[in-house]
């Protein structure tokens, strides 16, 4: 037994299966979940979700922000943006790193422009640290 994952985006579904574990990005920090866990909603920072699969593979991917709820053994992830390892485009997260730094000093002066540019940027280097430890750890094999 364990728990129904289902992690969603506006357009796809990103992941559906069963798990034995899952880590979320809470707001709050990095929140385990288990079988059994009691109920909840919480609210997801951009970060990784990290589900462990009954033949103990690892399923990972980064998300931006969103939301999720658990009843009943079934945690559903509303995420605005979610990626695995194989959708990532390393080189277009760089470029919108760069780009994102520029729309921040452009509207420095903004603090409701200039937060969105910070959004831009936390996704951006979520994006390329996600890509770049994978490396290392496939390396490292």
């Amino acid at each position: 037994m364990g728990l129904n994952l289902r992690i969603i985006t506006h357009s796809k579904i990103v992941f559906s299966d069963e798990v034995t574990a899952v880590t979320l990005p809470s707001v709050n920090g990095a929140m385990g979940i288990l079988p059994r866990h009691i109920p909840f909603v919480t609210l997801l920072d951009t970060g990784v979700i990290a589900a462990h699969l009954h033949d103990d593979t690892l399923f990972e991917c980064t998300i931006s922000s969103g939301s999720a709820y658990l009843v009943n053994d079934d945690l559903t992830v509303f995420a605005d943006a979610a990626e695995t390892l194989e959708t990532i485009d390393l080189e277009r997260a760089r470029a919108a790193l760069v780009a994102a730094r520029a729309w921040i000093e452009k509207h420095r002066n903004d603090p409701i422009l200039s937060a969105a540019g910070e959004k831009l940027l936390r996704r951006a280097q979520n994006r390329i640290a996600f890509v770049e430890k994978r490396k290392v750890r496939q390396g490292s094999r």
